[in-house]
């Protein structure tokens, strides 16, 4: 990286020096040969280098320079049966999810407003700021009523779809601040008494994995095995402590 970088600046120093001395009402022809060749022999080092990348840290290649995006097609041939895949993108008024299973690709929109977002940050703050133990009521009540609403705007006409389904989440903007396993499938059935081991809880039912983007998680199998498997012992690890 640190050469990379060398490279980049000692570009953009003689892009710089062969610009201003060709603004010049009396440009040196003789400064503009020199820089001219330094700029070809930086290019093709620079390309030599990414070449070299390619090769021996392809990982590292991939991320950086590699803008081939996978499309919904291949991403069906390489999830498994029982997975679904929700990539959200997320406006200032609209949802959108992006849903793709190894028979269906659907792409849904609602609008959301203030509500969500604010929805967002009331069950961000109840995860961060307190401990369980110390709860209220109205806390409790607060945790219920955002982490469920939140379900019910992310997952819309899914719930039927979901059961012991393995969900890959692809978050957008502040989505990408909640646990989506500690969303709450519904309230209708439950009491008074405040009881967070027994709430409905979206990883109850789900192995849940999260990911950047589709093209880094499809990017090659053995990328896709180390993700989950470190994402699901964090979520398991995480829930056992609650």
């Amino acid at each position: 990286q640190k050469i990379e970088k060398n490279l980049k600046l000692d570009l953009a120093l003689y892009q710089k020096l062969l610009y201003e001395e060709n603004q010049k009402r009396k440009p040196s022809q003789q400064k503009m040969d020199l820089w001219t060749e330094k700029l070809f022999v930086l290019n093709k080092n620079i390309d030599s280098l990414i070449a070299y990348l390619e090769i021996q840290y392809p990982e590292y290649y991939g991320l950086k320079y590699n803008k081939k995006v996978i499309n919904y097609k291949q991403i069906a041939q390489k999830i498994e049966n029982n997975e679904f895949l929700i990539e959200y993108s997320l406006t200032d008024s609209i949802l959108y999810s992006f849903i793709i299973s190894k028979t269906q690709f659907d792409l849904q929109h609602m609008p959301v407003g203030n509500d969500f977002t604010n929805a967002i940050d009331e069950l961000r703050s109840s995860l961060l700021t307190k401990n369980l133990g110390n709860y209220k009521k109205s806390d409790y009540s607060t945790l219920l009523r955002s982490s469920h609403f939140l379900f019910s705007k992310l997952f819309y006409k899914l719930e039927d779809k979901l059961t012991s389904k393995d969900l890959i989440i692809i978050p957008d903007d502040k989505l990408g601040y909640i646990p989506f396993g500690v969303l709450i499938k519904d309230t209708t059935n439950l009491t008074d008494r405040m009881d967070y081991r027994s709430l409905p809880y979206l990883i109850k039912d789900n192995n849940i994995n999260y990911s950047y983007s589709a093209t880094l998680l499809y990017r090659d199998d053995t990328y896709k095995e180390q993700k989950s498997n470190k994402v699901l012992k964090t979520i398991e690890l995480n829930y056992k402590k609650a």
